[in-house]
């Protein structure tokens, strides 16, 4: 076994045995402040668990309350859209009640127009009736008058003077009636006699266009005729004659009609076909039926009578066709040649001076149609006047 010497070392190891002391001093109160910081630890764990308990607890009542406020919620919308098409069927119920209000007020309102016409009306009729009064007074007091006067005139009692006036009235108005029914006589008689006139007018131009036409078609068989005849070579005898016939052919209306001044007492003769009743005017020689004028240029024997029914207008459409037709001639003669020349001669001038004397009478005829036609209107609603 050692020996233990005392001396030096002993203080050292009183020293260390101080150091341990310390440590260990120093080491059990780091155990106590560990334990103590468990202890902290676990009443801190506690407490958490403890917390998380009672949040877990609130959560679950939170989440309770949670599901009521859905409940609450989805019932309080429910109610909203109830009260929402409550108010919707209020509104439409207001609207509808305010268009048969104003349908109420603009039937109130036509009602009180009514009512406010049918009271002037009835004003004006109250008016009337005390107009109405004073005229039948007036009336009363009149018939009175023209009563006594036709008893004092004719020596008639009451009776017979009040007959003889409902009589004259009576025949007044019958007077009335046929005025009207002769001015509306007379009326129909203008109407018809103007339709009339018309008609003449328009048969005589249809007339008139085919007697220019018939005579514009004279110089050409004139022509045809003067050709052939020419160039038949038969001698001067017969070409000269059949120059004449061609020339009596192209002109029918340079032959004069035979009357009792000019032909003697003899029938007069045939018209030819393209003289129809409405183509002349009058007789041959002073026989004239209606216009001496026309009478003299019948028997003068220089021209026969014009044609009636041409106007100013269809007499320079008339001279504008045969200028057209001048000059087709002209270059259909200028395509046969001379002969074709010495054979119709100056039928064209003819031609155009014809239809310019044809219409210038046609337009005087027409004129004074018109003229006899008002003047024979007049003389029938003057003598209806007299009547």
């Amino acid at each position: 076994m050692p020996t233990i010497t005392l001396g030096a070392p002993l203080a050292t190891l009183c020293q260390q045995l101080e150091e341990a002391r310390q440590r260990g001093a120093a080491a059990l109160s780091a155990a106590r402040h560990w334990q103590l910081a468990a202890e902290r630890a676990e009443a801190a764990a506690a407490d958490a668990q403890r917390a998380a308990a009672a949040d877990r607890v609130a959560a679950d009542a939170l989440r309770r309350e949670a599901a009521s406020l859905s409940a609450a919620l989805e019932e309080r919308e429910g109610e909203r859209d109830g009260a929402l098409r409550e108010l919707t069927q209020l509104r439409a119920a207001e609207g509808e009640a305010r268009g048969a209000m104003a349908a109420r007020v603009a039937e109130l309102e036509a009602s009180q127009a009514a009512l406010q016409a049918e009271l002037q009306e009835s004003g004006r009729a109250i008016t009337r009736g005390a107009d109405t009064s004073q005229e039948a007074q007036r009336v009363r007091e009149v018939e009175a008058k023209r009563l006594e006067a036709a008893r004092r005139r004719l020596g008639l009692s009451d009776r017979e003077a009040r007959h003889f006036l409902q009589e004259l009235d009576g025949a007044r108005h019958a007077a009335e009636a046929l005025r009207r029914e002769r001015d509306q006589l007379a009326a129909d008689h203008a109407a018809l006699r103007r339709q009339q006139l018309e008609a003449l007018s328009a048969l005589r131009c249809e007339l008139a266009g085919l007697q220019a036409e018939r005579f514009l078609r004279g110089p050409a068989a004139a022509g045809g005729g003067g050709a052939s005849a020419g160039g038949g070579g038969g001698g001067g005898g017969g070409s000269g004659g059949g120059g004449g016939e061609g020339q009596q052919a192209a002109r029918p209306l340079a032959q004069p009609r035979p009357t009792k001044a000019a032909g003697g007492g003899g029938p007069p003769a045939a018209r030819p076909d393209w003289q129809g009743p409405l183509m002349t005017r009058g007789g041959g020689g002073g026989g004239s039926t209606k216009k001496k004028a026309g009478g003299a240029r019948d028997g003068g024997g220089g021209a026969p009578p014009p044609p009636l029914g041409l106007h100013a207008l269809e007499a320079v459409q008339l001279a504008q066709r045969a200028d057209a037709i001048s000059g087709a001639q002209k270059l259909r003669r200028a395509a046969a040649g001379p002969a074709a020349d010495a054979a119709a001669g100056t039928s064209v001038p003819l031609v155009r001076v014809s239809l310019a004397v044809v219409g210038a009478a046609g337009a005087a005829d027409c004129r004074q149609d018109d003229d006899a036609g008002r003047a024979g209107g007049g003389s029938d609603q003057a003598a209806a006047v007299r009547e």
